[in-house]
């Protein structure tokens, strides 16, 4: 007994020990590929897409992900400009063992398409979707995605999505999303869905309807794919990290 309980701890240290390409789960066959595997994100690092001395910080830090925004940590004026830095980073940088993530602005934004058109060549491992309430705004991301897969011969599936679920509607279509076969990962906004619902941020009426979310979330998820749910991290907690991160997902 002494010996099995000896063998969990090495096994549990070994899983918190080393980056993540060592941390690969098995999950289940998609319409992509007969198996592949998913990455464990114990950490993502939000980078404003515009700032290349962060994004060049960031890739120090060996961290499980880096994502790079084009949304919210990025000034309307400096899309463009995000948008060659984000580029230029992806094709000079070597970002060592950390998932190379893009976060794109909202489907229907109109700013989407080109977006994914500028950074698809430069092969990121993945693309953050914001603000995502149902099924098909990620088949519209995954129909641009599978055609660029399509016309460069990449391995189809290979460039994952991960999903920002940040309102009640996102929440109660739960189920058709986390069932999208490119899907990784959801990510779920708690900020932006406790503004959403109109809750307030005290002790007690926000954090319910953000454990209703969550218990919502997971029930989802476990129910029918094998896929990552995040959580963001307190502001508190962002503070303690401070630059060059913009936003902390755990």
């Amino acid at each position: 007994k002494k010996l099995v309980n000896n063998k969990c701890i090495r096994r549990l240290y070994k899983f918190f020990r080393f980056p993540l390409s060592y941390q690969m789960l098995p999950v289940l066959e998609s319409n992509y590929t007969q198996r592949r595997y998913m990455r464990v994100r114990r950490a993502m690092l939000y980078v404003p897409g515009d700032e290349w001395n962060k994004i060049n910080k960031a890739i120090t830090l060996n961290v499980d992900s880096i994502c790079m925004d084009l949304e919210d940590g990025t000034a309307l004026n400096r899309k463009e400009s995000a948008r060659e830095t984000i580029c230029k980073a992806l094709t000079e940088l070597d970002f060592g063992k950390s998932e190379r993530l893009v976060r794109i602005n909202a489907v229907g934004s109109g700013m989407e398409i080109s977006e994914l058109n500028a950074v698809l060549p430069h092969h990121p491992n993945g693309i953050v979707i914001p603000k995502i309430e149902t099924v098909d705004q990620l088949n519209i991301i995954d129909g641009v995605i599978s055609d660029f897969e399509s016309a460069n011969g990449s391995e189809p599936g290979e460039i994952r999505i991960l999903a920002v679920v940040e309102s009640a509607k996102g929440i109660l279509n739960l189920r058709e999303i986390a069932a999208h076969p490119r899907l990784d990962a959801i990510i779920f906004g708690a900020e932006d869905f406790t503004a959403n619902i109109g809750a307030k941020r005290t002790a007690n009426g926000a954090l319910e309807a953000m454990s209703v979310a969550m218990a919502m979330a997971r029930s989802s998820v476990n129910s029918g794919w094998v896929i990552s749910l995040i959580r963001p991290a307190s502001r508190a907690r962002r503070a303690e990290i401070g630059s060059p991160v913009s936003t902390i997902w755990v």
